[in-house]
């Protein structure tokens, strides 16, 4: 039995309860700052044991409802760029796919560093 099952098996009030902190947690981050919600569900899914890759995928599927929603209120807010937002979903579409491809072949460990350094990159950017 794996540290996954182990945990699972074992505190599966505890880790529902995390996970639905998380969720509120990157609720929160995604609808105030427009993106960066799936950082945290990323780090709380490796934290429970989850491979890499599981935990990134999984962090997509969470953020989509989170993407929409917010931009139903931003959207009803005036902040929309609708003139960009056309050229932006072609290039994130095929980034996407691309990204997905890209995953299947990389390392664990590749991922993780290549995620901590944009997370970096743009903190210190944004600091700047």
């Amino acid at each position: 039995m794996n540290i996954k099952d182990k945990f699972q098996k074992s505190r599966p009030k505890k880790r529902a309860i995390v996970n639905i902190a998380v969720g509120l947690f990157s609720g929160i981050i995604n609808g105030f700052l427009g993106s960066a919600g799936g950082i945290a569900v990323v780090e709380c899914l490796e934290l429970e044991g989850y491979e890499t890759k599981v935990s990134h995928a999984t962090a997509l599927l969470v953020i989509l409802p989170l993407s929409i929603l917010s931009v139903i209120f931003y959207a009803g807010s005036g902040y929309l760029e609708v003139n960009s937002l056309i050229f932006l979903s072609i290039g994130s579409l095929i980034g996407g796919i691309l990204g997905a491809m890209l995953l299947k072949k990389a390392s664990p460990k590749f991922i993780n560093r290549l995620f901590t350094l944009i997370i970096i990159v743009c903190g210190v950017r944004m600091l700047f």
